[in-house]
């Protein structure tokens, strides 16, 4: 990958039903390039559309999507999430997978943020 666009640092929070944090982590997120952000944007609402059809074309754009997340190690370098080993080492669990993936959707497209379609 390429120097990041616009990145940014953003904790990823899981919360509970009531609100409350259950666990967090920070990651640097950044801007997709314009034609990859359009195919993401294509195929992820498509893919899960009918996700059980097409689950494995939805973790192919999952795998695209995190390759806009990296992490700092304790050297100070940055690393991206470019690879299942990176996704697993780096991401303690499904649920904050799914907050990251949803918070890189956030911060590129409009009409992912808040959880709620734009009107």
């Amino acid at each position: 990958m390429s120097e990041p666009i616009e990145e940014v640092l953003k904790t990823v929070e899981v919360k509970n039903e009531e609100g409350e944090v259950l666990e967090s982590k920070d990651y640097y997120i950044s801007k997709f390039p314009a034609v990859l952000g359009r195919e993401i944007m294509m195929r992820y609402s498509t893919t899960l559309a009918n996700i059980n059809d097409e689950y494995a074309r939805n973790e192919e754009v999952m795998r695209k999507i995190l390759k806009f997340a990296r992490v700092e190690l304790p050297d100070g370098r940055r690393i991206a999430l470019e690879s299942e080993t990176l996704i697993n080492n780096h991401v303690p669990d499904g649920e904050m997978l799914s907050a990251l993936e949803q918070a890189i959707l956030a911060y590129n497209f409009s009409f992912f943020r808040n959880g709620e379609p734009s009107k």
